[in-house]
Order: structure tokens, then C-alpha cells, then sequence
């Protein structure tokens, strides 16, 4: 394996980066993710209600809360990739992005694309025996970075995920599949 690549030096180079941006990311996580658990919680109370209690009104605003409740848990968590991303491939240390400029950057439909098909494709792997589903999420989990870090388009960040070098890809496959080791 190449130096740097293994699952310790993966580990290492992530536990560095939250240590130095810490703050930072605990601030932006904070910033996107309680809204949305906000939101999370209403739809969860709103829907504890029996459906056939509500006038044809009321269901409708129900739907439409639970519509929009999963958009933007989509959107935040596409956000908080993206800002993850940035911080760590593109800006110099201790250069952080604003939480604007990597709005306007990121490619919102793209990468939720590329997300909704690698959790339908690892699902239905994962349904004809498992190991179908795990070598798919293997080959094309770094398809959602390709997007964030070298700006592809889907079919484009599906191939050069499936085409990263065998130790890159074995790599990944053992930080995702492993436990951290004990330092």
C-alpha cells in the first residue's frame, strides 16, 4: 500500500482535521442539525395523530410537513458534507469557508442524486445476500466526495469512484468496515 493510505493513516489525518476544526465544524453541525431535529420532532408529534381525526386540510399540511421535513434533512446533510469537504480539500489550514460560499458552490441536485443512488443500489445489494450490497457501497462510496472535491457530474463521479486504484478502494473499505484502533 502506498504511504499514507492505510486505515491508520486514514484515521490519523481524520482525527487530526476534528481536532484542529473542532469548533468550527461543532458550530456549523449545531447551526444545520437543530433546526432540522426541530423539525424532525414536530413531524414525529404531528404524526402521532390518527390520520382519520384530521379534516382533508390537516392531512394535507401533514404530508406536506413531512415532505418538506425530508427535503431539508436532505439539503442539511448534503450542506454539512459539502462544508466538511471544503474544509478539508480545498481550503488551505487554517483557511475555513464560509458557510455561503459553500452554498453557492456545492451542487445541491447532483449530489443528492449521487446519494439516493448509492443507498437504493447498496439496499438492493444488500437484499440479494449482502455481499452485492457491500461490494457496491465499497466500489462507489467515494462517488459523493468526487462531487463535492472535483466538481463531476453523477455517471462521471459513479466511474471514477468504481475506477480508484484497488488500494484506495481496499483502504476505504476497511476504515468504513473496521473499528477505530486503540491508540
Amino acid at each position: 500500500m502506498g504511504e499514507g493510505i492505510g486505515v491508520l493513516g486514514i484515521y490519523r489525518r481524520v482525527a487530526a482535521t476534528c481536532r484542529a476544526e473542532a469548533r468550527y465544524l461543532l458550530i456549523l453541525a449545531a447551526f444545520i442539525f437543530v433546526p432540522l431535529g426541530l423539525l424532525d420532532a414536530a413531524v414525529d408529534h404531528a404524526g402521532s395523530t390518527h390520520v382519520g381525526e384530521l379534516s382533508d386540510l390537516a392531512t394535507a399540511g401533514l404530508v406536506a410537513l413531512a415532505l418538506g421535513q425530508t427535503v431539508t434533512a436532505l439539503f442539511g446533510e448534503v450542506f454539512y458534507s459539502g462544508a466538511v469537504a471544503s474544509l478539508i480539500a480545498k481550503s488551505r489550514p487554517g483557511e475555513r469557508p464560509s458557510p455561503m460560499a459553500v452554498a453557492r458552490r456545492l451542487p445541491f441536485g447532483t449530489l443528492i442524486a449521487v446519494d439516493l443512488v448509492l443507498a437504493v443500489g447498496s439496499a438492493l445489494g444488500l437484499v440479494l445476500l449482502i455481499v452485492p450490497g457491500v461490494v457496491f457501497f465499497t466500489w462507489f462510496a467515494l462517488a459523493p466526495p468526487v462531487v463535492e472535491i472535483e466538481d463531476r457530474g453523477v455517471r462521471a463521479a459513479f466511474a471514477r469512484s468504481r475506477s480508484a486504484p484497488n488500494a484506495e478502494v481496499i483502504a476505504l473499505a476497511n476504515a468504513v468496515t473496521t473499528r477505530p484502533p486503540r491508540p
